[in-house]
Formats: structure tokens, sequence, C-alpha cells
């Protein structure tokens, strides 16, 4: 099977693995939040949000290193490169939105039909979407799991 379709395949499984846990742990909370020195941060959400992200965060590593790239490379090599790559990478995704949005001004060339406020900033989110999972592709595959 294709290297990048398996690729894609394993980030609609993390996905989907991320909205279950989530929703999950947010019953599991019931309501809470993390409670730090005697103060509540956050709430149910954030903190599921947390726990469903570091368990889909570390699918993902495993699923990609064995089934999309094959490699042998270890956790303690793999893993902090991966966590690095992949929260800078939510960084350039984060610039990447809020230019399509504020700055870019794409909505003139979309049909006036899409390029409502309804519809305008999800196609900038898929838009993105499609950049950052080329961007993490190839970075996975030459820098994370670079042939090992």
């Amino acid at each position: 099977m294709n290297q990048f379709l398996i690729f894609a395949i394993i980030g609609i499984c993390n996905t989907t693995l991320d909205f279950v846990l989530w929703e999950i742990f947010v019953r599991l909370l019931k309501g809470k939040g993390l409670v730090i020195f005697g103060k509540t941060i956050g709430n149910s959400y954030s903190l599921a949000h947390i726990f469903s992200s570091l368990i889909a965060f570390n699918f993902s590593f495993f699923m990609n290193k064995t089934f999309t790239f094959q490699s042998s490379v270890g956790y303690w090599e793999g893993f902090p490169k991966f966590a690095i790559f992949s929260i800078v990478s939510m960084l350039i995704a984060a610039f990447i939105l809020n230019f399509l949005t504020s700055t870019s001004h794409l909505e003139k060339i979309l049909p006036k039909k899409v390029a409502t406020p309804k519809y305008y900033p999800k196609i900038c989110k898929v838009t993105t979407i499609i950049i950052v999972m080329l961007l993490n592709y190839f970075g996975f595959k030459f820098i994370i799991f670079n042939g090992k």
C-alpha cells in the first residue's frame, strides 16, 4: 500500500482515537479540573484534552514508526524528535490558519457561495490541514524515522 495513504489512514485513526478518549475522559472527570496547590486549573474539557492527546500522540508515534515508515528507531531516540517536530508543526498550522483567515484575502478568488463567514474559515482550516499533513509526512519520513 502507498506509504502516504497509510500515513493518512493512521492520521484518521489517531484523530478518532483522540476524540473518543476525550469524550470518555470528560465523562470520567465529571466537570472537575486539575488541582495544583489547591487551585483548580482548567476544566474537565481541557484536562480530558491533555490525557487524550498524550495517548493519541504515543499511538501516532508507534503506528507511524511501525506501519508507515517501518523504522527501527528507538522510542527514546525518535519520540523526543517526534514531539518537538509535532509541536512546531502545530505552531506552523496556527500561523497558516491565522494568515489564511485574516490576511491572505483568499476569499477574493473563491466563488461567492463559499467565501462566506460560514464556509470560509472551514476552507482555510481544510487548506491548513492539507499543508500541515504534507509537512508532517515529509518531516516524519526524513527527520524522525529517516530510513532507520
